[in-house]
């Protein structure tokens, strides 16, 4: 059985440019306690499995990758 354990309003913050191009990563947030999480976006993870984009290499992550 599911349960919902809690709810809390949540501010995200954006990765800035090294993270931006991550799909499925809506961003950070502060829980308080310097708890810093990730704050994934569902939809996005959901979007990618059924079509298959899970699997392909983003344009940003690609740039990123070390050469050599």
């Amino acid at each position: 059985m599911d349960d919902l354990v809690g709810q809390q309003d949540i501010v995200v913050k954006p990765l800035g440019t090294q993270l931006q191009g991550v799909r499925g990563v809506a961003g950070a947030t502060d829980l308080g306690s310097r708890r810093t999480v990730l704050v994934l976006d569902v939809g996005a993870i959901i979007e990618d499995v059924v079509t298959g984009d899970a699997l392909r290499e983003t344009p940003e992550a690609a740039d990123r990758r070390p050469r050599g």
